[in-house]
């Protein structure tokens, strides 16, 4: 794993942020998280002081749509409603009149490349987790350090992306899973850039790793892989009462039209009965890797079809990206502050439509632009 460190990057839709919203709002709303760092610092980190700024501008915009009133509950769920026999209160978190019984708030841990769903989340709820980690191992390590540091925490809530989105590389879901069950915490992956991409015939990332069953929330999203609108929670009976009823985004959204529902579920089953498309993807995912790392393209830690090359500078990704669009190659550069200031790159997303005519042309122009620029 590279560095990770809260941050907003890539946005969705807003059904996923109300999502979102309703899940933080109720698991997160009526307690403190402490700023918890582990391992090493790196650039792009948020600093305490930002973090707070932050969220005090959101607190406005979270008190205007959230009703806390009974947030934080829901029936028949052991890890919900352990050691929460009231409500809480400051002074006495876990609502059982015992302001000095050591439980505490609910508390969460996240990661920089976290989608900006997540991040919004965060700020909305006034609340967030610092987590700097350089490699799986120490990414593992800091999160069992954080889940230590919190252990009294009535709730714990940890927060990853399935796929992130800047720099294609997947979640150690397993390892995480392992330390949810551990320190009696829950799990929320947000997987839009994980389905139709991992597991078997694109069934994502749950599945990549066989932990059906095992993840609390899984947040998915239709406008990915999938090719059409609308975000999708996969929970649990009673999750999805509670966010139908808390989400107030949700309830003053329109309902998709049934055109868009219509094609919701043809795309499902298109990934369900023509595998071709996801073996493909794969196939065009590892020649085009293959080939841009032969020319010397530095492609970062990317496991996935999302490629990205790097640059470093913004101006240089900046001007990579205009000289490829003359020759017909629309390649968006990302740069700072969606990434760190020397992590610019171009980002390339591999698709199962691309002919190897078509990845041999984008190819070339890359390695034209690319010796031109002096990146190779």
């Amino acid at each position: 794993m590279n560095k990770k460190t809260i941050k907003s990057t890539a946005g969705n839709s807003l059904a996923e942020f109300a999502v979102v919203i309703a899940l933080m709002a109720t698991l997160m709303s009526t307690g403190q998280v402490k700023f918890s760092q582990a391992g090493e610092g790196g650039k792009g980190k948020k600093t305490g002081e930002e973090l707070d700024k932050l969220s005090k501008a959101a607190r406005g915009f979270y008190n205007a749509i959230n009703d806390l009133e009974g947030a934080g509950r829901f029936p028949g769920q052991d890890k919900w409603d352990r050691n929460v026999p009231g409500q809480s209160k400051p002074g006495d978190p876990n609502g059982d009149g015992d302001p000095s019984d050591g439980v505490v708030g609910d508390g969460s841990a996240s990661d920089e490349n976290v989608t900006m769903t997540v991040g919004h989340g965060y700020a909305t709820v006034g609340q967030a987790t610092v987590d700097i980690a350089t490699n799986m191992q120490s990414y593992t390590d800091a999160l069992e350090n954080i889940l230590k540091e919190n252990k009294n925490a009535r709730r714990k809530l940890i927060i990853t992306d399935g796929v992130f989105s800047m720099d294609g590389d997947i979640a150690p879901l397993g390892l995480i899973a392992e330390l949810a069950e551990q320190y009696d915490a829950m799990v929320m992956v947000d997987d839009c850039h994980g389905e139709g991409v991992l597991g078997d015939g694109g069934r994502g990332i749950v599945d990549h790793f066989k932990l059906q069953g095992k993840i609390d929330f899984e947040i998915g999203s239709f406008s990915k892989a999938l090719g059409v609108q609308g975000g999708v929670l996969s929970c649990s009976e009673s999750v999805k009462k509670h966010a139908i009823n808390h989400s107030r985004s949700w309830l003053l959204s329109g309902s998709q039209p049934p055109g868009v529902a219509a094609a919701q579920k043809a795309a499902i089953e298109v990934l369900r009965d023509e595998p071709e498309h996801h073996a493909k993807l794969w196939n065009n995912t590892e020649y085009f890797r293959n080939e841009m790392q032969s020319l010397g393209f530095d492609t970062g830690v990317s496991e996935t079809p999302i490629i990205p090359v790097m640059c470093g500078e913004s101006r240089l990704a900046k001007k990579l990206s205009e000289e490829l669009y003359k020759k017909g190659i629309f390649a968006l550069p990302i740069v700072f502050p969606m990434v760190a200031k020397d992590k610019a790159r171009i980002r390339c997303m591999i698709s199962s439509g691309l002919t190897k005519e078509d990845l041999d042309i984008v190819i070339g122009s890359f390695s034209e632009v690319g010796k031109l620029l002096g990146i190779i």
